[in-house]
C-alpha cells in the first residue's frame, strides 16, 4: 500500500496520526490532544537511542496512555 496506513471510513473520527520528537516534545499535552490515548504504535527508534533516551521516551509513553491503554511496538 505505498508505505502508507489506510483506516475505515466508519472509523476515521476515532484515529490520530502524530509525528513528533520523542524526545524534545512535550507530551502527553491536552493541548495537542496527545493524552489519554487508547493506543500507541511504535516502532523502528529505540536502537538509535541511548538506555536513558529510551526509559525518557517510555515514561513519556506511559504518561500519555489513559488507563487500559496499549502500547504496542515493533521491531526494526
Amino acid at each position: 500500500m505505498n508505505d502508507r496506513w489506510v483506516v475505515r471510513e466508519e472509523f476515521r473520527s476515532f484515529v490520530k496520526f502524530s509525528t513528533l520528537n520523542l524526545l524534545k516534545d512535550p507530551f502527553p499535552d491536552f493541548g495537542t490532544g496527545m493524552c489519554e490515548l487508547d493506543l500507541i504504535l511504535y516502532r523502528n527508534a529505540f536502537i538509535y537511542h541511548s538506555r536513558l533516551a529510551v526509559n525518557t521516551v517510555l515514561g513519556k509513553m506511559r504518561d500519555s496512555l489513559r488507563r487500559g491503554g496499549y502500547l504496542m511496538t515493533g521491531h526494526a
